[in-house]
């Protein structure tokens, strides 16, 4: 089962995987068992590009929803992703958060900010990955092996804009770039 909001990546997923498809998470009334929950919230209100009204907004605040879900039927891993931003905002109050429901729950847990790039995507994209287990050690999961770097081509010469995730950006022609 599959839970997503907006219509056009519920399509997506539709169309990409042979599973069941659900738009609103509040109108869903339990999980089926499973051995992995994997879930994603809206990170609108974490964002530094968004309102930064913190893990209580509107949108970031669905998190509550999927804890609900995770309660009533425990899988035996929960994994969370969202924005680095979830760490600092607020003095850390996101993170803290989600880390006093889990232990309030009695899950163990473990989190590490990860970059694409190092896993052969050409696009820098950091998130905050979580993985907790009520019987199991997060850390022999989450912290397994290390990437020992980008697994991608490493190019030297950039053309176009850099961005969104550059702090500077260029239009035009060509220039080395710095990033190596």
């Amino acid at each position: 089962m599959l839970c997503e909001y907006w219509e056009p990546a519920a399509d997506t997923l539709r169309r990409r995987f042979d599973a069941p498809v659900v738009g609103d998470i509040r109108e869903l009334r339990s999980l089926p068992t499973a051995d992995i929950v994997a879930a994603g919230f809206p990170c609108t209100d974490l964002s530094q590009v968004g309102r930064t009204a913190g893990i209580s907004g509107d949108e970031s605040g669905l998190i509550r929803e999927v804890f609900r879900l995770v309660a009533d039927t425990p899988p035996t891993w929960f994994v969370l992703e969202n924005v680095p931003n979830m760490l600092t905002l607020q003095g850390g109050s996101p993170i803290r958060h989600v880390t006093e429901w889990l232990d309030e729950n009695g899950w163990n847990w473990a989190y590490r900010t990860v970059d694409s790039r190092h896993f052969g995507v050409r696009q820098r994209r950091r998130r905050v990955f979580l993985v907790a287990s009520k019987t199991q050690d997060p850390r022999t999961v989450l912290f397994a092996d290390e990437t020992g770097g980008s697994s991608a081509q490493k190019r030297h010469t950039a053309y176009g804009l850099l961005g969104p995730s550059g702090n500077r950006g260029h239009r035009g022609g060509e220039r080395e770039s710095s990033r190596r």
